[in-house]
C-alpha cells in the first residue's frame, strides 16, 4: 500500500481525537471515573457531575462545545481527596439540542467528556427538579431574602450546595437590614452553620468569578 501524506494526516487526526476521548492509545488512559458520562438537562437548569480523578494531577478546567449561548458553562464546585463535583449549567436561551462538556487535565494534556441532551423545561427525564438544581437554589434564596420582613432573620438550609451566585448575592446586597443564616454540608457531609449579621459588607466577599463560597463565609461567621 502506498503511504501518502493525506493518509498520514488522517491517521494522526484519528489518534488525536481518540486520545481526547480518554481511550487507551499508546499509553493514554482514562483518568476520570464519572458517575455519569451522558445525561439530559433542561434549559435553565443545572446538574452535578461527580468524578474521581484516578491520576495524581488536578482537574484544571471544564469547557463546553456546541453551545449556542454564553450562559451554558461549567463550574468546578469542590474537590475532596481527588473527587470533584462539577456543576453543568444549561442556559434558558440555549438553542442547541446537545452540548458536550470537556474535562481537562493539563499535566496529561488530556480531555474526557460528558455529553448532554438539552430539552425544554417540564420534559420528564428523571433528572433534578428545578428546586433541586443550583439555579433553583439561588432563586429560592433570592426570593426568601426579597420577601423577608424588615429586620428579619432569613434561614437557608441546603445539603447539596456550597455557594451563592449572582441571583442570591444581588438580593442579599439589596437587603442590608436582614440577618442571613445558612446551614450547609461540606464535601465530607459535615453539617456547618454560619450567621451573617445585618449590615454585612456583601460585595467584599464576592470572589473573582462572582461567587461567595460558604467555606469562605464559615471562616468569618461560623456558629459553633
Amino acid at each position: 500500500m502506498k503511504i501518502t501524506k493525506r493518509f498520514i494526516a488522517s491517521l494522526l487526526a484519528v489518534l488525536t481525537m481518540t486520545v481526547m476521548l480518554g481511550t487507551t492509545v499508546f499509553g493514554a488512559t482514562t483518568l476520570l471515573d464519572f458517575d455519569n458520562q451522558t445525561m439530559t438537562i433542561s434549559r435553565g437548569h443545572s446538574r452535578i457531575v461527580t468524578c474521581y480523578n484516578k491520576s495524581s494531577n488536578a482537574l484544571d478546567g471544564v469547557y463546553v462545545t456546541n453551545a449556542k449561548s454564553s450562559g451554558t458553562y461549567a463550574e468546578i464546585l469542590s474537590n475532596s481527596n481527588g473527587t470533584y463535583k462539577v456543576a453543568l449549567y444549561i442556559a434558558s436561551d440555549e438553542t442547541s439540542n446537545g452540548v458536550s462538556f470537556w474535562f481537562y487535565i493539563a499535566d496529561h494534556d488530556q480531555y474526557e467528556n460528558v455529553d448532554v441532551r438539552v430539552v425544554d423545561p417540564g420534559t420528564s427525564y428523571g433528572a433534578d427538579t428545578f428546586a433541586d438544581s443550583y439555579v433553583g437554589f439561588q432563586q429560592q434564596t433570592a426570593d426568601a431574602i426579597k420577601n423577608a420582613a424588615p429586620g428579619a432573620t432569613v434561614q437557608i438550609t441546603t445539603t447539596k450546595w456550597t455557594s451563592f451566585s449572582k441571583a442570591a448575592i444581588t438580593a442579599w446586597e439589596a437587603r442590608p437590614d436582614i440577618t442571613l443564616n445558612v446551614t450547609f454540608n461540606t464535601a465530607i457531609d459535615t453539617t456547618c452553620k454560619i450567621s451573617m449579621p445585618a449590615g454585612t459588607d456583601v460585595a467584599s466577599m464576592v470572589d473573582a468569578k462572582g461567587y461567595i463560597g460558604f467555606g469562605y463565609l464559615y471562616g468569618a461567621f461560623a456558629v459553633q
